[in-house]
């Protein structure tokens, strides 16, 4: 079904080591799998690294229908960060912060990134899991989720 990608933030070759490893094959200019879907949750990019390399290879899977990607948080940084805003400066929203903080309570797990979490991956429950454990740092990891549609997370996936 779907491999969830956590944060890549500019890391092409550990994305393709860990395509390879969850089974895509590289098909001319697009990583491809018999049976399952990537979904990339966002942050592709992050200060050092291969960003266009990086975004090359999601965006080659996305329009191949290979993949799925949302926007992070980095991504929409760059984006409010090259457009002027009649000042000189950015045009970077300065948003408050909600007064309610918001709840999960869906039946569908829910995979996050952005949290840099370190040690070895795994669900944080039954429902929610972090696929963002801080490649961008030494020590850290690229990892993926493999759903297949379990309303109840397998640590083993």
């Amino acid at each position: 079904m779907y491999d969830m990608i956590g944060d890549i933030h500019g890391r092409a070759d550990e994305l393709e080591a860990l395509l390879l490893k969850l089974g895509y094959q590289r098909q001319g200019t697009v990583y491809k799998h018999p049976e399952r879907k990537a979904i990339f949750v966002g942050d592709f990019i992050d200060g050092k690294g291969q960003h266009r390399k990086t975004i090359d290879i999601c965006r080659s899977m996305v329009e191949q229908e290979s993949a799925l990607a949302v926007m992070g948080n980095h991504e929409f940084n760059a984006i409010c960060y090259s457009i002027p805003d009649g000042t000189g400066d950015a045009a970077l929203p300065h948003l408050p912060l909600p007064e309610q903080r918001y709840r999960y309570t869906g039946t569908v797990p829910l995979f996050v990134g952005h949290y840099w979490m370190d040690g070895n991956p795994e669900a944080l429950s039954d429902s929610v899991a972090c696929v963002d454990y801080s490649v961008a740092r030494p020590g850290g990891k690229l990892v993926a989720y493999r759903w297949s549609g379990e309303q109840k997370l397998d640590q083993n996936n």
